[in-house]
């Protein structure tokens, strides 16, 4: 990376910092999205676990701030500036959830991102489930 930077120190820091924003940023909505899958998966009544649902996201969006202070940057603000909803934060979890597993596909075949794709491939193929199994083993290892 700091090849590709042209051995900028600044540059290269500026890459490690938003690099860092960023993790902590998708760790606050996984973060979010378990609070929610807990409630939802809870014996609340609709209304209720509705309620829990907004004051989860005003939470987001007060520890959003928290770190845009902290960061003194805002560039996840657009984020915000659409409806927040579970699908929303599901589809953010789910691909983060699933990094894991395609880097250690990838280390499989030895960075050959050829054998990569039809590996990939080969998994679309199967059913939600065993493609579940399948990438949860690969998480694992």
């Amino acid at each position: 990376m700091r090849r590709w930077l042209g051995n900028k120190a600044t540059s290269f820091e500026g890459y490690n910092k938003g690099k860092k924003m960023h993790a902590e940023f998708i760790a606050l909505l996984i973060q979010t999205r378990d609070q929610l899958d807990s409630i939802y998966s809870g014996e609340l009544k609709n209304d209720v676990k509705l309620y829990q649902k907004e004051l989860i996201f005003a939470e987001l969006r007060k520890r959003y701030e928290v770190l845009k202070a902290r960061w003194g940057d805002n560039r996840y603000d657009a984020w915000f500036g659409h409806n927040l909803n579970n699908a929303r934060l599901a589809t953010v979890g789910t691909y983060y959830d699933l990094v894991p597993a395609f880097q250690s596909i990838l280390a499989e075949v030895e960075g050959d991102l050829g054998r990569f794709y039809s590996r990939v491939e080969q998994l679309s193929q199967l059913n939600k489930r065993e493609r579940n199994k399948l990438l949860l083993a690969y998480s694992n290892q």
